[in-house]
């Protein structure tokens, strides 16, 4: 299956799938892959299993390291009184660009220093704007959401775990995600 490296099927003592844990080159979104397993094996195999069941890891190219698309060169943040800079540099291909923001929250400064950059890498042409970014708390620990509108068009919405990363990169990789999306949909950066 393409986007598949290796795979382990978990088999409970009556025969039935109990779980699948799948290795992924990220030739293709998780969740696409989760669903294409899913299929494969009610279709071919007759065997019945939950999305839940069923794990991808990545290893490989990240979606937002893939050509033509902006990815996080680096970051850096600090506090100075009640307001908080953060400065991101990004690249694509052979450009770079970076953006900065100077808020009294955190989440709104590296999201805004996110889509200054890519409003520098894309020459304006995206017209981004943060609108919001938000955590949320999910059973497998907390994720940020961002939304960016482009151009007062379309909202764009990208997510990340928080739980390895801290707030700030958290953050931009969220942004950076919604940001992709829309980024593959056009097929280009710049």
């Amino acid at each position: 299956m393409v986007g598949v490296s290796a795979a382990r099927v978990e088999w409970t003592a009556d025969e039935t799938v109990s779980r699948v844990h799948v290795l992924s080159d990220g030739e293709r979104p998780p969740r696409i892959l989760v669903r294409d397993i899913q299929s494969l094996l009610q279709h071919q195999c007759g065997q019945s299993v939950q999305l839940d069941a069923i794990n991808v890891v990545e290893f490989g190219r990240r979606s937002d390291e893939a050509p033509g698309r902006p990815r996080l060169l680096g970051f850096e943040w600090s506090w100075a009184r009640d307001v908080v800079r953060v400065a991101c540099r990004l690249g694509v291909e052979d450009r770079t660009a970076e953006g900065s923001s100077e808020r009294e929250d955190l989440h709104l400064a590296a999201g805004e220093a996110v889509v200054q950059a890519v409003n520098a890498l894309t020459g304006g042409v995206l017209d981004l704007r943060l609108v919001a970014v938000h955590t949320v708390p999910t059973s497998r620990g907390p994720v940020i959401l961002s939304l960016v509108e482009t151009g007062g068009r379309e909202l764009l919405s990208g997510s990340a775990a928080k739980a390895q990363r801290e707030t700030v990169e958290a953050v931009i990789r969220a942004t950076l995600d919604a940001v992709n999306r829309q980024l593959m949909r056009r097929g280009r950066a710049g």
